[in-house]
């Protein structure tokens, strides 16, 4: 089948590209304003499915909000009129249909010349109003906040907030390529056909469709939230990703990180015993450290009245031993890293770890607390200790 998306070097069009064009299936063929008219006419003409996501919204002259929101739209459905083809499309046009300017009137156009095609042919047509969108490849400095805040942060930039208490809609890119590439399976499993026209016009109203979940956000909190994103990722902190939006805002933030700040170097603290350093760490989730310990040498000894912990030996050879305060139990387990395990430490139970190989042991540590020096619940006692 082959699917035709127009504004292909778009922020959404690059999406919906990537996604669809791992499909088997689907031929998709890529138009933009660098296209020839030959070559314009040529993929109108062979698609089977149209995604028309060509627009502009910050053009230097007002006169190209119609030239392209418009003349783009026009120019589509007249040559699949002048073709007798009813062939589906999938219109991205903007809430902001609405407002009484040149933007706003060009959409408007646009979705008029939809519909009457529709109208005209009996084509399935799918009109979105969408609001802001946020998500990977988005461009900075054009027509999105998040694109710019993200830039600018992780560039060292300063941003301007100059309407902190603004609420703004936004809509993640995914959700986006997630309803248009639902349209299209669905459409491709129908098996239904676009060459031949249909002249009796369709029984339903010409209908907007909706993307969903829409977040809703002031501008002064999600400044906020990406300056402290910025901070989690100096101090290798996790922000709680817990809700659906903050996730999505993260993974926003991550993908506008400059080649520079790809790698960071975590504080290694080095002993007679090895080293050790911390991975991660989360305010809701605790912290992740890595040690080395060679040799013959011990960790630990200590108990906590409220931490949890984990031991996971991921190379070579370990002895955990574990001892309740009160009765005196003592645990041994040995452990390797074939197969992997993963042993509980409870709090109220002193503890150690032994390397009892002959090359170094590698463990992942997790706590339910970050560590505070100065409230670290960490008591030294040495297991087997006498009461």
């Amino acid at each position: 089948m082959k699917v035709l998306i127009t504004g292909s070097q778009g922020f959404l069009a690059k999406n919906l590209l990537y996604t669809l064009g791992s499909i088997p299936d689907f031929e998709i063929l890529c138009a933009d304003r660098s296209t020839s008219d030959y070559n314009w006419d040529k993929m109108i003409s062979e698609a089977e499915f149209i995604f028309h996501l060509a627009g502009v919204n910050r053009p230097l002259d007002p006169q190209a909000f119609y030239q392209d929101n418009t003349g783009f739209t026009r120019k589509i459905v007249d040559r699949l009129l002048s073709l007798n083809h009813k062939t589906p499309i999938v219109l991205s046009s903007s809430i902001q249909a609405t407002n009484n300017n040149d933007y706003g009137l060009s959409k408007i156009e646009a979705e008029k010349a939809i519909f009457q095609y529709s109208k005209e042919t009996g084509a399935t047509v799918w009109v979105f109003r969408l609001p802001n969108i946020f998500g990977k490849w988005c461009k900075p400095d054009y027509n999105s906040v998040v694109a710019t805040f993200c830039h600018n942060i992780t560039h060292n930039l300063p941003i301007l907030v100059n309407e902190p208490l603004k609420n703004i809609d936004l809509v993640h890119v995914s959700s986006i390529v997630d309803q248009f590439k639902a349209i299209l399976m669905s459409w491709f499993a129908s098996g239904k056909t676009n060459t031949t026209r249909f002249v009796s016009p369709p029984s339903e109203a010409p209908a907007f469709h909706r993307i969903s979940p829409v977040f809703q956000i002031s501008l002064g909190e999600l400044a906020s939230k990406l300056e402290y994103f910025n901070k989690c990722r100096n101090e290798q902190l996790l922000p709680n990703l817990s809700v659906n939006f903050d996730h999505l805002l993260f993974s926003t933030f991550c993908s506008f990180l400059p080649a520079d700040k790809i790698k960071s170097t975590p504080e290694m603290k080095r002993d007679q015993r090895g080293w050790l350093f911390e991975l991660l760490k989360s305010p809701s989730a605790g912290q992740f450290f890595i040690s080395k310990t060679l040799p013959g040498v011990t960790r630990g000894n200590h108990y906590h009245h409220n931490k949890i912990e984990k031991f996971t030996v991921i190379r070579g050879k370990a002895k955990i031993q574990l001892q309740h305060l009160i009765s005196s139990e003592t645990l041994t387990i040995d452990v390797t890293d074939d197969p992997i395990s993963t042993i509980d430490i409870p709090p109220g139970y002193t503890h150690s770890i032994q390397n009892t190989g002959d090359d170094e042991m590698l463990c992942i540590f997790w706590a339910s607390e970050i560590f505070n020096p100065s409230n670290p619940d960490t008591t030294a006692i040495m297991v087997n200790y006498e009461r």
